[in-house]
């Protein structure tokens, strides 16, 4: 028998109450069966452990991110300010380090004798001789009323010796107090050494946050292409608002995403053209997608810089860095400190001396001048004991020290330190200005310009060098105003991935009234970790705590939160089940 179609070749059309139905009946991608879960896993299956290690690293990003954000934040913006403040202060003081180009300056020892007469209570701990024609001679002064040990910096033009005027200065590259103010921002707050805390915190979990980065952006790419989805470039990271969603039929799991993706119900999907409503759950998803191509495409291009910042930012810390300097000194990894006891029968010129004047006593703190003097802090005084000779024998031997260090090889600005104590002797050394990337050293015999030792940067261990290009890298000094800029640019660079992962976590936190989420919008929470698994993480927490104190802590503290929130978790579903039976 013959059926006689009512419309051309079409079947017949359903009801609206026939469609409603079968479209809640019909299994889509993205609905469970009987007996299974959304994922295709049986209910009381474990899902793999290398994808519950994989989720758990997310949420581990994600913990020390929500934590250690705000001090990245804060260290990110205060370090871009910082990397600018080196010229800003060219600006600010010029009227104190510039003069008009001198052709024939006066003697170095007198213009030294025209500072020492601006304060004849004092003793002078160093000279800064001008190296340009348009630079002033620099007089630091020992102050004994301070108590950190700052000196008082007398700027003297070398064409009359003029005293131009005199400020403060903080550490052997010589702050003055606009730069040092930012410095002691980006370091403490300002607060001190309560305030360390804050910049030792992000420095320690900043390289660790940036390498899970990493491998959750390769995962997530590598998903991606297996679903054959265009991956976000890497050359564009702003260009759309992600990657080109699944479709209908192939939907994109939780790992596949990091967890995050929210893939449209089937058959919702805009057709090709189609412009996303606006508010929509597509939409939100769509949006965290573009957050998540900025967060993640912007730390891949800025992942070296990161690294280096944070490495050189851990070794300047009080806890870690005073580990980092134990490691160096067990390892002998310090440049040998440089002769400074004078050859031969000395005279006593009738006063006593302070002892121990080294000035070239390895890496040790945030600051040092050259890779020869103590790394010292952004405020410290870089180590250096006041001079202890008389003013006239300062005024007298000078010049001979500065022509022998001329002679010895150094070409660079130059440092020059008074003897220590009657038996010392002069050290010279090239300070780290702009575009210079070594610093040599020389100690000098001022009763008659003979080198008694010298120090050259290429001699020294890996270690210090590489330290040293380090420091002044992280400083903005290395290289200028092109240094200055690309470091402003990685600060706000790291400022924009903290503000696009609190985006992304803003976007996904649980909005529903009732909803719960204990810590809301925790990525990839699957199912709990072996007890053993996290027993683990713990023993690592607490061996990575021994060098980087403050991780091993809050590691500790994120794996016990996840453990708590992965129980309750599982509590609750297993509340729900009973429940539903």
């Amino acid at each position: 028998m013959t059926v006689t179609p009512l419309t051309d070749g079409a079947p017949p059309s359903p009801s609206p109450t026939q469609s409603a139905s079968a479209a809640a009946s019909a299994p889509g991608p993205h609905t469970a069966r009987p007996g299974r879960r959304s994922d295709g896993r049986s209910p009381g299956r474990r899902p793999p452990l290398r994808r519950q290690l994989g989720a758990f690293i997310l949420r581990l990003h994600f913990y020390a991110g929500m934590a250690v954000g705000p001090f990245i934040l804060v260290a990110a913006l205060s370090g871009a300010l910082y990397a600018l403040t080196p010229t800003a202060e060219e600006y600010v003081y010029r009227d104190l380090t510039t003069v008009p180009a001198v052709a024939a300056p006066v003697p170095l020892h007198e213009q030294v004798d025209a500072a020492q007469r601006s304060h004849p209570e004092l003793t002078v701990a160093q000279v800064w001789p001008a190296q340009q024609p348009t630079d002033s001679t620099r007089v630091l002064f020992d102050v004994p009323a301070d108590a950190e040990g700052n000196p008082l910096a007398v700027f003297v033009d070398p064409s009359d010796a003029r005293v131009l005027g005199e400020e403060a200065t903080y550490s052997s590259l010589g702050e003055l107090p606009l730069r040092r103010w930012v410095s002691g921002l980006h370091e403490s707050l300002n607060l001190g050494a309560p305030g360390e805390v804050y910049s030792e915190f992000a420095a320690s979990w900043l390289w660790i946050i940036a390498l899970g980065g990493l491998w959750l952006w390769w995962r997530r790419v590598r998903a991606a292409r297996r679903r054959g989805a265009r991956p976000a470039r890497l050359w564009l990271p702003l260009r759309g608002r992600g990657s080109t969603p699944p479709s209908a039929g192939t939907p994109a799991t939780a790992e596949a995403t990091g967890g995050d993706a929210a893939a449209p119900a089937a058959g919702t999907a805009p057709a090709a053209g189609t412009a996303t409503p606006v508010g929509t759950r597509r939409d939100t998803a769509v949006r965290r997608r573009g957050a998540m191509n900025i967060h993640a495409v912007t730390g891949v291009w800025l992942l070296v810089a990161v690294l280096g910042l944070s490495a050189t930012g851990i070794t300047w810390s009080h806890f870690a860095g005073d580990n980092v300097n134990a490691v160096v000194t067990a390892m002998k990894w310090k440049a040998t400190p440089i002769d400074t006891e004078l050859p031969g029968p000395v005279v006593p010129p009738g006063h006593e001396g302070h002892a121990g004047h080294d000035g070239h006593a390895g890496h040790a703190g945030h600051g040092g001048d050259g890779a020869h003097a103590g790394h010292a802090g952004h405020g410290g005084a870089g180590g250096d004991a006041a001079a202890t000779v008389s003013p006239r024998t300062v005024s007298a031997q000078i010049e001979r020290v500065v022509v022998a260090a001329r002679k010895a090889g150094l070409t660079g600005a130059l440092t020059v330190r008074p003897p220590a104590s009657p038996t010392s002797t002069w050290q010279v050394n090239e300070r780290w200005v702009p575009w210079r990337t070594t610093s040599d050293a020389v100690s000098v015999d001022g009763r008659d310009g003979g080198i008694v030792d010298r120090q050259d940067f290429g001699d020294l261990p890996l270690f210090s060098r590489l330290s040293a290009w380090g420091i002044y890298l992280h400083m903005g000094i290395m290289f200028g105003l092109p240094l200055q800029i690309a470091l402003c640019v990685v600060g706000l660079g790291i400022a924009l991935i903290v503000v696009q992962g609190y985006r992304m976590w803003w976007r996904r936190r649980p909005t529903r009234p009732g909803s719960r989420a204990g810590l809301a919008g925790v990525p990839g929470v699957p199912s709990t970790l072996p007890w053993g698994a996290y027993g683990c993480v713990v023993v690592f927490a607490v061996t990575v705590g021994v060098f980087l104190p403050l991780v091993g802590v809050s590691l500790v503290v994120f794996t016990v939160l996840d453990a708590a929130l992965a129980t309750a978790r599982s509590r609750r579903r297993v509340r729900g089940g009973a429940r539903g039976r």
